[in-house]
């Protein structure tokens, strides 16, 4: 049987380049789960990427930070799952991923088996990940605020 993706999460402090700290969450990812987020995510590069020139510094930056999520989740996913540590923008991003894929693919029509289970993965996926996105936003607040993180 499949674990629980996101079912016990860790955040913590680590040291980034240029001397600064960053706060990232370490969770365990199933292989399904995996690979339902990184067919969320492509279907998002090519929607959100791949229709629109890339002309802004901004833009640019937002297809690599997408292009290189996808890479660690295809990686997890192909080893049958695995731990995983995120940013704040990158389970944001797989937040948004998951419930923009669920919300454009999902109808009462007839849907093979295959994109039904993702769908439905997916759209168990997005609670849990946007209750981490609180709470990393509370973490970065304690930071800020008092310099240190909570539980």
């Amino acid at each position: 049987m499949d674990g629980v993706s996101f079912a016990s999460v860790n955040l913590q402090l680590l040291p980034v380049a240029g001397g600064s700290l960053e706060i990232v969450a370490s969770a365990l990812l199933t292989g399904a789960d995996g690979r339902a987020l990184s067919d969320a995510l492509a279907w998002q590069r090519t929607h959100d990427h791949q229709v629109v020139a890339l002309e802004s510094v901004e833009a640019i930056l937002a297809y690599r930070s997408l292009a290189a999520l996808v890479d660690e989740i295809d990686t997890v996913a192909s080893s049958s799952g695995g731990p995983i540590t995120l940013t704040a923008a990158q389970t944001r991003l797989l937040a948004e991923a998951a419930c923009r894929y669920v919300a454009a693919r999902d109808s009462e029509g007839h849907l093979p088996q295959r994109e039904r289970e993702r769908i439905d993965r997916l759209d168990a996926l997005g609670a849990p990940l946007f209750e981490l996105v609180a709470r990393f936003a509370e973490a970065e607040e304690a930071e800020h605020g008092s310099g240190m993180v909570g539980p």
